[in-house]
């Protein structure tokens, strides 16, 4: 028996590279998801097998993968990713201090709390200055002050659509691997199929190995139209074309930093047609620094939200705040996980900060004020 490990962005993708390459025989054998510095290679690891004796597919010869070291390598990784996560959270530690200790006003015991809880969601030191500096001594409780704070500087909005258009038409755009394909496919379930509306998928991502025949194979799944499209010229005629359906749903390419420019005229033609509603998608994953430089690259094409992904990948809802708050773009859906379509939901403010912060603010604020009336 030969083995081959493919990594991909879904299951489904990888199954469509090895039936390419190893033919109709070949069987899915295993699969997980990846972690650590292996997930720079594909969210999925599936491994396939072919029996011996069995011929290739003609499309593609079999390529044999030493999938021995290939586990090892993963192992390698994923020790490097912890080792990892436990210097960044004692840097934040560190950081923590000195800013205490270096502060001429030293932060009281709510204060400290508070910072703490930033410093431990993800949030910059900067901010968390800012934070302490902005919210002063007012009424209320540290952390009732701290929610009325962040309420003022980001908002929720998860309304499809542009006021004023009775189609909803929405474009996905951001990085390649944030989990464009994936989130649209959840909105085209749940807003579509769900919400009973006649629903189209127009695809411009004609680049990528396998990605529109794996949407392709959900539109069909869903039973809703689909159309893989390689102009904007085509773009603007399958948008008249279905102007009768009540949702549409564009796929554009994996936007890196490098080609952002080359799809200008993406760009602009989203900005021109004022009935899109665009949103960009980032990885909930990442450092508020790279969120907030990914999403201002992404302001050229006048997004009206923001979509974050990879909840399941991270517990810190700081790094997609701060970005919220830096470019003022409102959150329009939290997604974590592969399943259609429950790993999807609208954005609310409340429940953001209600994790990012903890009840138990206002209990040691009490326990506070009570231990200084007894003395």
């Amino acid at each position: 028996m030969r083995l081959k490990t493919y990594f991909a962005t879904g299951v489904d993708a990888a199954m469509i590279l090895a039936r390419q390459e190893l033919g109709p025989d070949a069987m899915l054998v295993h699969s997980k998801r990846t972690v650590g510095e292996a997930k720079s290679l594909g969210s999925y690891e599936v491994v396939f097998a072919l029996e011996d004796g069995v011929t290739a597919s003609p499309e593609g010869t079999v390529s044999v993968a030493d999938t021995s070291h290939a586990v090892v390598d993963v192992e390698v990784r994923t020790e490097i990713a912890g080792l990892r996560g436990v210097m960044e959270q004692t840097l934040r530690l560190v950081r923590r201090s000195e800013s205490i200790l270096r502060s001429k006003d030293p932060l009281d015991d709510d204060g400290a709390d508070l910072d703490g809880v930033l410093a431990d969601g993800g949030f910059s030191s900067e901010l968390r200055a800012r934070i302490q500096r902005e919210l002063g001594p007012s009424p209320g409780s540290i952390r009732q002050r701290a929610m009325l704070w962040f309420q003022r500087q980001f908002r929720t909005n998860s309304q499809l659509g542009r006021p004023g258009f009775a189609r909803k038409t929405i474009a996905l755009i951001g990085p390649a691997g944030c989990g464009k394909t994936t989130t649209l496919v959840k909105l085209a379930a749940r807003y579509g199929v769900a919400g009973r509306r006649p629903a189209q998928i127009l695809s411009l991502d004609a680049e990528r190995v396998g990605a529109a025949e794996c949407l392709r194979l959900n539109a069909g799944v869903l039973g809703i139209g689909f159309q893989l499209l390689d102009t904007i010229h085509a773009l603007s005629q399958a948008l008249a074309e279905h102007a009768h359906k009540d949702l549409i749903l564009i796929d554009t390419p994996g936007l890196s930093v490098a080609s952002i420019h080359d799809f200008a005229a993406i760009g602009a033609f989203l900005a021109s047609r004022k009935e899109i509603d665009t949103h960009v998608v980032l990885p909930a994953d990442a450092s508020a620094a790279t969120l907030s430089g990914s999403l201002n690259r992404y302001l050229a094409f006048e997004p009206a939200k923001v979509i974050f992904t990879r909840l399941d990948e991270t517990r810190l809802l700081g790094p997609m705040v701060e970005a919220a708050i830096a470019l003022r773009v409102p959150i329009s859906f939290l997604s974590g996980g592969q399943k259609v379509p429950e790993d999807l939901e609208s954005a609310d403010d409340v429940s953001i900060l209600n994790k990012v912060l903890p009840l138990w603010l206002d209990e040691g604020a009490d326990h506070d004020r009570t231990r200084k009336a007894a003395a």
